[in-house]
């Protein structure tokens, strides 16, 4: 019998159990861990009782959904997947349409769905709930680190981020992607959070500053699945500050940074319409691996 419940304290186990299942069948490198689970659980603005679902069937724990409420942009998103021994059943159909309701519950004006280009099986299923494509972000990878050392502009610093910095970060992500597609604004005990995480700590961000302040940044994590590899978080310069190169200025030093980490690749992620952006990343020796689908639902 299959029942989709909210989870308990003693489903931590088995949801990273489930976690690593996933991993292990859709993509390779490390699988899940608790300390990654979590971590992820614990984050500012969740409420696991709340926006996370389990689908258990016949006392296992077969699949999950997690929806984040992003009100204010009008918006849930909502991410999930199905243990591969449960797949083909119509689990993921029922977790989808709970979180749906739940998102319709929240007042969430549309529900959206990232899904990998290449996993036609999510792919049927929100095609067949008439749900359309309308991003695409490209997957992107950089081999070679080898692109030469920091060209900084005459009068700016580059520096790590330092304890204490996480407002004027935050200030300045807010202040850099505001307007962009899909972008929440975040809140400093957001970004606390992410600076203490496993994979990331306060000298994986790039800055640069100029009189005193912060005008760019880069972020960069430990790649959750494959440690041989880096990530590119984001990349961002303040809108009074573009137009002078200040985006390559600060991704050169932090893809020295990841290689002095012994990193032998660099990934991101960018949304294929951001053409200044793909650009720079192009120039450096990026390539495109994949396409990550974005799947919208209007829930009103």
């Amino acid at each position: 019998m299959l029942v989709v419940r909210t989870p308990r304290p003693e489903d931590l186990e088995r949801y990273v159990q489930l976690m690593a299942q996933v991993e292990r069948a859709d993509g390779p490198g490390q699988a899940a861990s608790l300390e990654r689970v979590r971590e992820h659980l614990e984050r500012p603005g969740l409420f696991p009782g709340e926006e996370v679902f389990f689908a258990e069937e016949d006392g296992a724990i077969a699949g999950y959904v997690e929806v984040r409420p992003e009100l204010e942009i009008g918006r849930a998103v909502v991410e999930g997947a199905v243990g591969p021994a449960h797949r083909g059943r119509g689990i993921g159909g029922r977790l989808l349409d709970e979180a749906l309701a739940h998102s319709r519950r929240l007042g969430a004006l549309v529900a959206h769905v990232p899904v990998a280009q290449d996993m036609a099986a999510g792919r049927r299923l929100l095609e067949g709930r008439d749900l359309a494509v309308v991003r695409r972000h490209w997957q992107m990878a950089l081999v070679d680190l080898d692109v030469g050392g920091p060209q900084v502009p005459p009068g700016l610093v580059i520096d790590h981020l330092r304890v204490g910095q996480e407002a004027e970060l935050c200030a300045l992500q807010n202040a850099a992607f505001a307007g962009s597609w899909g972008f929440h604004p975040n809140t400093v005990e957001e970004v606390a959070h992410l600076l203490v995480m496993a994979t990331c700590r306060h000298q994986c961000v790039l800055t640069i500053t100029e009189g005193g302040a912060m005008v760019a940044y880069c972020w960069t994590t430990e790649h959750p699945r494959a440690p041989q590899r880096g990530c590119i978080r984001m990349v961002g310069v303040h809108p009074s500050r573009r137009g002078r190169g200040l985006g390559r200025a600060v991704l050169l030093p932090a893809i020295d940074y990841l290689g002095g980490q012994g990193k032998s690749g660099v990934e991101l992620s960018v949304d294929s319409r951001n053409t200044a952006a793909t650009r720079l990343y192009r120039s450096l020796g990026f390539r495109r691996e994949g396409v990550l689908l974005w799947y919208q639902a209007q829930l009103t």
